[in-house]
C-alpha cells in the first residue's frame, strides 16, 4: 500500500467543500456590505437632521421679524420658505433687507473669516434675493413648509383650518377676529435640490418643530 499517496488524497479539498466555503464567504460579505450601507445612510440622515436643526432658530427669527399680519397670512395660506447656509461678505454694505450680500467669487485662496463668513439664509419663495444667494450656498437646501400648529391657542378653541382671513377684523364682543397674542407655527423641513423643486407628496420631513410669532 502506498501510504504517502493515501495521505495526500485525504489532505485535499473536494469541489463541494470549496463551493460551500465560497457560499459562506459571499453571504458574509453581502451581510457586511448591507450593514455598512445602512450605517452610511444612518450617518447621512443624522447629518441632514443636524443641519436642519441648526437652521430652525433662523427660521424662527425670520418669521418673528415679519410684521404679524404677513407672518399670519403665510401660515394661514400654508406657504413655504427656504432655509440654507451661504457664504457672505462680512464687511460690505448689506442688502436692503439687512441681510449680508452673497460671496460668489470663491477662489483657491479665499479664506473663511476674512474673505467671507458662512451665515444662515431664510427667504420666502418669492424673495428677490433668493436666486442671488444660491450660487453662494454652503450645504443643503431645505424647503420649509409652514402650517397652523395644533398647539395654537385659537386652533385649540376653534379647530384647525378656521383662521380668519384678516386677524384684525372685527370679531365678537369687541375683540379682533383673531384674539390670540401669538400664532403658533408648525414648520416641516424637507431637503430639496433647488428652489424650483418641491418635496414629493410621499416625502417625510427630516425635522419639524413648533414656534410662536407674537403680535
Amino acid at each position: 500500500m502506498d501510504l504517502n499517496n493515501s495521505t495526500h488524497r485525504k489532505s485535499g479539498f473536494t469541489l463541494a467543500e470549496i463551493l460551500l466555503a465560497m457560499m459562506v464567504f459571499a453571504i458574509a460579505i453581502t451581510t457586511i456590505l448591507g450593514l455598512l450601507a445602512r450605517s452610511i445612510e444612518t450617518a447621512d440622515t443624522i447629518l441632514v437632521k443636524d443641519e436642519a436643526i441648526a437652521l430652525s432658530s433662523a427660521v424662527d427669527s425670520a418669521m418673528s421679524e415679519m410684521d404679524f399680519a404677513t407672518a399670519y397670512d403665510e401660515v394661514r395660506q400654508g406657504s413655504h420658505l427656504y432655509a440654507y447656509h451661504y457664504r457672505a461678505y462680512p464687511n460690505q454694505t448689506p442688502n436692503s433687507d439687512g441681510t449680508l450680500k452673497p460671496y460668489q467669487n470663491m477662489t483657491g485662496t479665499s479664506m473663511i473669516g476674512s474673505d467671507y463668513v458662512v451665515v444662515p439664509g431664510v427667504r420666502l419663495s418669492g424673495d428677490s434675493f433668493l436666486s442671488a444667494d444660491m450660487p453662494a450656498r454652503d450645504g443643503r437646501l431645505f424647503y420649509v413648509e409652514l402650517s397652523e400648529s395644533e398647539a395654537n391657542p385659537y386652533s385649540i378653541q376653534n379647530g384647525s383650518g378656521n383662521l380668519p382671513a384678516n386677524p384684525d377684523a372685527a370679531g365678537s364682543n369687541g375683540y379682533p377676529a383673531y384674539d390670540s397674542a401669538v400664532i403658533v407655527v408648525f414648520a416641516e423641513f424637507y431637503e430639496v435640490s433647488n428652489t424650483t423643486a418641491s418635496p414629493a407628496s410621499s416625502a417625510t420631513p427630516v425635522f419639524s418643530f413648533n414656534f410662536a410669532v407674537r403680535r
